[in-house]
């Protein structure tokens, strides 16, 4: 069975995580991936769930189910709309 996906600020792997997502959410890696992957409005959410996906070592997929059910986890990855998993296969 996988683990719930329950941001806390509590625990020391999630605020490291928000420390890592803080970053994509600034306004150079948006310049940077302007030029190179598009529409960055898929991109900046599909990597986010990508390092979700490796930090916990989880499948895409599960992470994906995990954000469209939570919206707690929605918040905490400052992602509004959750990139379906075929538009992953897409990418």
């Amino acid at each position: 069975m996988k683990p719930p996906l329950i941001p806390t600020h509590e625990d020391y792997k999630w605020k490291l995580l928000s420390e890592i997502l803080k970053f994509l959410n600034c306004d150079l890696p948006s310049k940077f991936l302007h030029n190179k992957i598009l529409p960055l409005e898929k991109s900046i959410p599909s990597l986010k769930i990508v390092i979700l996906s490796m930090y916990f070592c989880l499948e895409i997929s599960y992470v994906v189910r995990e954000l469209d059910d939570k919206k707690k986890l929605r918040k905490f990855m400052r992602i509004k709309s959750v990139p379906s998993e075929d538009e992953f296969t897409a990418l």
